[in-house]
């Protein structure tokens, strides 16, 4: 920490079907409305999301406040929490980060969707986040199970799908850019 002492962190989590997949890869959407799949853990309420994502977000949450206080007691640390799959979401507005108490809350609330994987939106929306505090060290975190399957065509439009190469290209160029912002 040193002589900045706050620390803005944006936690990215995959909430893409692969993540709630049994075996290989599959969509796995709708996990509200359905009740039993063989390639789909409905049944369990997608565990390795509603219970190993989000743990490990809060604890990470709960290591790094320890360890940054145990450096600098005046430290400020501010958390913004990104969810993403087909589409992504600002579980926390962009431009109000929030206390580690409270991004534990939003995580606790938070409701698999499944979908493919928009991971350069994850970067995108942590990015705009990220840029619009003025202040201290700014950190991403991205928590993913998997290959970046959506990207932003040139008209605006979020593709998703499985094969070529612009998902990969979308994703890079997103985190190029949040490196380029300083984060």
């Amino acid at each position: 920490v040193g002589a900045c002492n706050t620390i803005s962190v944006c936690i990215a989590l995959d909430e893409s079907g692969s993540v709630c997949s049994i075996g290989s890869p599959n969509l796995c959407e709708n996990l509200a409305s359905s009740s039993s799949s063989t390639s789909c853990d409905y049944a369990g309420n997608c565990p390795k999301f509603t219970i190993g994502t989000v743990n490990f977000a809060k604890d990470f949450i709960d290591e790094l406040t320890v360890d940054v206080l145990a450096a600098d007691a005046t430290a400020a640390l501010n958390f913004g929490i990104v969810t993403f799959s087909s589409d992504v979401d600002s579980d926390t507005p962009v431009n109000q980060y929030t206390n580690g108490a409270t991004a534990k809350s939003v995580i606790d609330g938070l409701a698999y969707e499944g979908g493919w994987t928009f991971t350069g939106g994850a970067f995108e929306k942590c990015t705009e986040g990220l840029s619009n505090i003025n202040t201290g060290d700014k950190f991403m975190i991205l928590v993913t199970d998997g290959t970046p399957t959506c990207y932003e065509d040139s008209n605006g439009n979020i593709q998703c799908g499985s094969g070529g190469t612009q998902p990969a290209s979308y994703t890079t160029t997103q985190r190029d850019a949040a490196v380029t912002a300083g984060i």
